[in-house]
Order: C-alpha cells, then structure tokens, then sequence
C-alpha cells in the first residue's frame, strides 16, 4: 500500500495494516510477532524524525533498517518454507534455481539498482548470506547483481562462494566479459594466480572475447607466477592484436610484469614505446630499476620525470629512496630527503621509515636517529629500523633503552623481538633470553623465524647447561615439524652444544637433518662437517668422526686440527701423528691450535719423545713461537710420564712467565707420582698466583695423604676451613632415550638414584676383580 493511499485514508502508521498473500489484514502487532522482534522494533516512521535531523543522521538510520525491510518483504512469501536461511546452507544454494513452488514468482519490484543499493549496505558476512538467500527466494535475476555478489564474497574472504555463484551463472547462460574479469579479479586478489589463468583458458575457450581490462588482470596474475613468464609474452603478443597494446593501463600492469621478474630491458621497451604515460608508468619502471640494482637509471629516470612536469607520489618517494639507500653515494639521498622535507612528505609514515632505513644503509646512525627523534607518530617498523640501527652499531644499552620506550605505547611485534634477540645473542645473559622468550609466549607473537632466533641465542649464549640445552632442541623440533629451513650458522651452533654436552643421539638427529636439507645450499658446508667431526670425536665415536672428515670437500687447517684432536681424545696418538704427516703432504700449513691437538694427543698416549720432536718441530720448521697452551701440553706430556724434574726444568726455562694452568698441571702429576717436595714447591707457585683456587688446596691435600703425611693433609683442611674455601661438587651428564641426565655429587634427587647407585657398586666390584685377576 503506497504512502499516497495512507495519507488519504488518514490512517495512523501504528494501526496500519498491510495484505498478506492470503489476502487477510495484518496488523502491526501480528507482524512483530511473526518476524524477529529485535529487528522490527528498531524499524519506526520516517516520519517521526525530526526536521533538525542533519542528513548524516538519516542516512545511518537508512542502512541500518533497510536491510530488516528488505528481508521482510522479500522473504514473506516463502515463510511457509522450512528452509532455515543461515550462511552454510544458503551458499550453496543455487542462485538461479526457485524452490519447487506452484505460486506465481513475486519480485516486489526488485531492479538491479535496488539491489545494489541493498548490498552496499553489507558490513558482514552473515548479512550478506541473508540478502543473498532472499535475493533467491524472489526469484530475481540479473548478471549485474551476480558480480556485486561476487565481489562481496570476495571481500569476506569467502572465495569459494564467489566461485561457485560464477560456475552457477555459467551453467544458465553466457558469462559476460565484465563477469569472467570479476571473477578472476577475485582470485587474483586471494593470491590465486594459477586458479585465475585457468578460468582465463575457459574463458577463450567459450569464445569470450577479452577487453581492455581483461589483459592487465592477467598481467598481474603472470607477475606473481615467475615459471608462468612465457604465458605473460603470449598474453602481450595478443593484446596487440587484438588492438590492446596501447592502453595505458594495461602498459603499466605489463611493465609491473617485466621488472618484477627481472626482464629491466623489455620492461623499458614497452615504457618507450608508450604513447601516453602516467605517475604509474614512471614509478613503475624506477621499481624495475631498483629491483635489478641498476640504481643509477632509476635516479635518473627519477630526474626526467620530475622534468617531464610529474611530481612524485609517496609510491614514487618510497621507491627511490629505496634506489638511494643501495647507491655509492648517499648525497642523492641527503637532497631528497630535503625535497620530501619541503613538500611536506614526511608526515606519511612509509617515507619516514625510508628515510630512516637509508640512513641506516649508509651507517650514519646519528642522522637515523636525529630524525627518528623529531617524528612524533613513530609505528612498530620505525622503532623496528632503529632498533637494527643500533645493532649495526654496536651499541646495545641502545637497544633495550628502544625497546623499554617502545613498550608504553606501541606493542612489539614478531621483527620486534627477533631482532632484540638477534642483537643479544653474543653478548647477553640467559635471562635477558629467558625474558623474551616469556614474553613472545605470554603475547602469543611466537613463529618460525622468532623460534629461529631462540634458538641461536640458547646454542650461543655462553652459559649453556642442560636446561637450556633442552629448550633449543625444543625449538628445533618444532621447526622441524613446521618443516622450515634452518640456515647453518644455528645448525653448527647445535652440532657446537651437542660436542660440549656429549649429546651423540641429538647430534645424530641434527647431522641426519642437515643431509636431507643439503639441497638447499649451494654446496655442502665444510664449516658444519668440521663441527660434526669434533661432534663425535667428543661423543665418543671416532669412526663416524673420520667418516665426516672423508667427506669434507676442502679440508682446511680446522678441519685437520679437529680430526688431530678426536684422536688425542680416543688415545690414539699414533693415528693423530700420521693425520697430521698427510696434513702437511697436501700442503696444509699448520697452525698453533693444531700444534695444541697435536701436543694433548701426545700426552694421552705417552709419547714423550715424539712430543719433544713435534715441540721442536714447530719452532724451527713452522717458525711458531710458543704459547702458554703449548708450554702447558708440553710439560703435561712430561709430567704424566714421571719426567717431573725435566717439566720443571721446561717451566723455568720458558721466556713467558708461567700461570697457574702450568703450575697446576705439574701438581697433578706430582699427587700421581707421590712427591710430596715438589709438590709443596709447585703449591706454593699456584697459591701465589690463585690463593683462593679449592682445587689446587684439595690436590695438595692429596698429595699429602697418599705419602702418609696426614697432619701435613689435616693443616690443608684447616687452612681452606678458615678462609671459607669449599670444593665445587663435580658433575657429569650423560644421554638416555632421547633425554638429557645430568647429576651432580652428592645430589639424590634424581628419580632413579638408588639403581643408579646399586649399578655403579655392581661395575666397580667388576672392575676390581678385574684387574685382580689380570
């Protein structure tokens, strides 16, 4: 009933009726309780607003209620359906299909306008499966709405649906052209390039001509999909044929193409040869220019654009700023940042931070931060690049200072935290870690490259024990679950832990890891075979130690020095002699530290003239001057063979004046061997360089109490009683069905403690009737 008719009859709106389909009068009050009651209530005259009601006011009233009326009016002809109307059932509902119904279909007047209208309304995707669901029941068909239905989806994120209502239209008719381009616009968008070339193959093969916006869709699909690069020249050869070739729009999404995928000459081919050209033409050919590193072209493109009457956009300033930050002089730089500066560019964050960061390529921290002082509105990436400034810098009180300012108003992001991590990994303690790691957990930021950067600060933190060993092996399987690549610095960092804690079964998991990812580098990377070598040559497994070393392709000097040094390990002193002969018959040059390996294998096997000859060898051979680490492995291999009087004949000899590590080496061998006079004179060195070292008091003090000397013990008990000195009790680890034991002495808390102890008393009982018999 019209408005007009209403006026006449002088009937009041709250007692107006309007016919069903029955034909029986409804009242208002038998309408609220048919329909939801929530969405009617809000519905009220028009004519009850008042006339100082601005038209913003009225506006809003309209797209909050025309939907509820809509849907009534629309929907009221079917409520005798049982069909429930939600999102999951009327998405898959077909759009062109009525249910079965022997009444007359009933539009209401629907026109593409009013729907339209109606759609634009949509603010979510429940709404929008509403109208969709009372756009079929009316029966209404239009191409037109099909597409704003598509494009609607779309925004919700709702692909599938957008797709199934295109291949619904198709099963009844012709898509139009328009359509075709929305709906590969659509998967484009979602980043479905391969999907949208498909349907543009069904396009041409249902003989529907593409237009002028057609061609630049499938630019930008082909420029997401590099190995595609050929079907983007077919689809240029086309467009020029089919008169196309000329179109700015389409020249600008082909130049995109080329530049992105690195072909910088035909992309300033077709830019030549452009008839008209735009802001986006020149910005987008700059883009290749940088993106090739051909930084020089794309200043001076820069400057002949601005000479051909085009001012920059902000697009345009982000991307040369990015040319400046890469190019060998930063002078070009300087003036546009006074240009961006002039023309009042600054205020936009993106130039901001491109300024910032090329500063920051230039390592003129200072300007970086001079600017970054006087921005009032600083968002996450600016304090981001600030925060890697200071890194670059060194200067990491900087660091935290910018991470405690950033914290009152801005929350750190995933980048955030990875680089505070990355800046500490060297050089902080664990609980600096420990605190952003709680922190990354708490705030729910944790990914894979985050756990990354964990896990090279717990392998590298330099207070690596058990516990934290656990976490970054923790970290590694998760990545590994995730299937991500890690690079090898944090995988040597790993293998490195693994040699210090004697882990064999998780450098074994680590060692199989790198193998089935090698086809990720280049090359095999000698620099994690040398850490696998040291790997099992500590963890007990020689064999697979030599195995890795067979497999490094260059063998440099730290790679023969740790194979040296595995054998010293294992007591073969006779195997690292001849490594080391074939070292020197490649042509390898030796260095200290394989002299170091060389020295110690010697002395864990009892050569002691060959370590005499290897010492001599590297002074007048090799030309290497001694060090403290040389003196210690030579008078260790002396000392340990009873030579006591000849070591310390090697101390006092020495041109450099001996520490406690020498001094202490000796006193060992001085307990082994019972000789209480040197060891008092030795003690009395090493208690005037350390007074305050337990261990040296307590082999002292068993050094007397082997010679029966116990008040001489009993004085040294004293002694370390008065000044407060306690022996640190010894530890030791080891690796059981994938977990990580470690125990210290006298500690009884581990689980298993009494069968530990009732195994250890049962294998000394063993060795001792051993040695019995032999």
């Amino acid at each position: 009933m019209s408005c007009e008719r209403r006026r006449k009859e002088s009937v009041p709106y709250k007692s107006w009726k309007e016919p069903n389909l029955s034909g029986k009068m409804i009242n208002e009050n038998e309408r609220r309780s048919r329909h939801n009651p929530s969405a009617v209530d809000s519905i009220t005259d028009f004519r009850d607003l008042r006339p100082d009601e601005s038209k913003s006011e009225l506006r809003c009233f309209v797209a909050g209620n025309i939907q509820t009326l809509f849907l009534r009016r629309h929907c009221a002809s079917f409520s005798r359906y049982s069909w429930p109307l939600t999102p999951a059932i009327t998405s898959k509902m077909p759009f062109f299909t009525l249910p079965a119904s022997p009444e007359k279909k009933v539009y209401y007047g629907l026109s593409e306008t009013v729907c339209s209208s109606i759609l634009s309304t949509c603010t979510d995707k429940k709404t929008l499966s509403k109208l969709h669901a009372a756009i079929i029941c009316s029966g209404f068909q239009s191409v037109f709405v099909s597409g704003r239905l598509l494009a609607l989806y779309a925004s919700f994120c709702d692909v599938e649906t957008a797709v199934a209502i295109f291949r619904e239209v198709s099963k009844n008719s012709q898509p139009s052209t328009w359509l075709w381009n929305m709906v590969m616009k659509i998967q484009i968008e979602a980043g479905l390039s391969e999907s949208a070339l498909s349907f543009y193959g069904r396009m041409r093969a249902m003989d529907a001509l593409p237009d002028e916006f057609t061609f630049p869709l499938l630019n930008r699909a082909v420029a997401a999909l590099p190995h595609r690069l050929n079907d983007g020249r077919s689809v240029h050869c086309f467009s020029i044929k089919a008169g196309f070739g000329d179109n700015l729009y389409f020249c600008n999404t082909l130049i995109g193409l080329y530049g992105k995928n690195g072909l910088i000459d035909e992309a300033r081919q077709v830019f030549d040869g452009m008839v008209e050209k735009d802001l986006v033409s020149w910005t987008s050919m700059i883009s290749g220019f940088v993106r090739v590193k051909k930084t020089d072209d794309a200043l001076t493109l820069f400057c002949t654009m601005r000479a051909a009457g085009f001012e920059p956009s902000e697009v345009t300033l982000v991307t040369i700023f990015a040319a400046c930050s890469v190019a060998k002089n930063v002078m070009q730089g300087l003036q546009l940042h006074a240009y961006t500066f002039k023309k009042g560019f600054l205020t936009d964050d993106r130039i901001q931070n491109s300024v910032l960061l090329m500063y920051i390529k230039h390592c003129r921290i200072r300007d970086a931060e001079n600017l970054f002082t006087s921005v009032q509105n600083r968002d996450v990436v600016a304090w981001n690049i600030m925060i890697k400034a200071f890194t670059l810098d060194g200067n990491l009180y900087e660091v935290m200072k910018s991470l405690n300012e950033m914290r009152v108003d801005i929350h750190p992001s995933r980048e955030t935290l990875t680089l505070v991590i990355s800046a500490f990994t060297k050089s902080a303690g664990i609980l600096l870690g420990e605190s952003l790691h709680g922190y990354a957990l708490k705030s729910g930021l944790i990914d894979t490259i985050l756990q990354t950067s964990l896990m090279a600060f717990y392998t590298t933190c330099g207070e690596i024990d058990s516990g934290y060993f656990k976490e970054a092996m923790e970290l590694f399987r998760q990545i590994q679950l995730m299937r991500m690549t890690l690079g090898p610095e944090i995988l040597r960092s790993l293998v490195v832990v693994c040699s210090h804690l004697g882990a064999y079964r998780l450098g074994k998991e680590i060692h199989g890891y790198y193998m089935r990812n090698l086809f990720y580098w280049e090359k095999q990377n000698d620099s994690i075979q040398t850490s696998l070598v040291d790997m099992y040559a500590k963890c007990g497994s020689i064999q697979y130690a030599r195995r890795c070393f067979d497999q490094i392709g260059c063998r440099d000097v730290v790679a023969w020095s740790a194979m040296v040094e595995g054998y010293g390990i294992h007591g073969l002193g006779l195997e690292a002699l001849n490594i080391f002969h074939k070292m020197t018959d490649e042509g390898v040059q030796p260095n200290s530290v394989t002299f170091v390996s060389l020295l110690s294998a010697c002395s864990h096997s009892g050569l002691v003239n060959e370590g005499r000859e290897v010492f001599r060898y590297m002074r007048r051979e090799c030309g290497i001057e001694p060090n403290l680490y040389h003196y210690t492995s030579l008078v260790d291999v002396l000392a340990r063979s009873g030579k006591l009087q000849e070591a310390l004949g090697v101390i006092e000899d020495m041109t450099l004046a001996p520490d406690s590590r020498i001094w202490g080496s000796l006193l060992a061998s001085c307990r082994i061997y019972s000789d209480c006079e040197l060891g008092e004179y030795v003690a009395q060195r090493v208690f005037d360089l350390e007074p305050e070292n337990e261990g040296y008091h307590v082999v002292l003090c068993n050094t007397q109490a082997r010679a029966d000397k116990q008040e001489e013990a009993q004085l040294i008990r004293n002694i370390m009683r008065v000044r407060g000195l306690k022996k640190k009790p010894g530890w030791s680890s080891l690796e059981a069905r994938e977990e990580f034991h470690t125990f210290i002495a006298g500690d009884t808390m581990h689980p298993q403690i009494k069968e530990i102890h009732e195994a250890l008393r049962s294998l000394a009982n063993n060795a001792e009737q051993t040695v019995h018999f032999s």
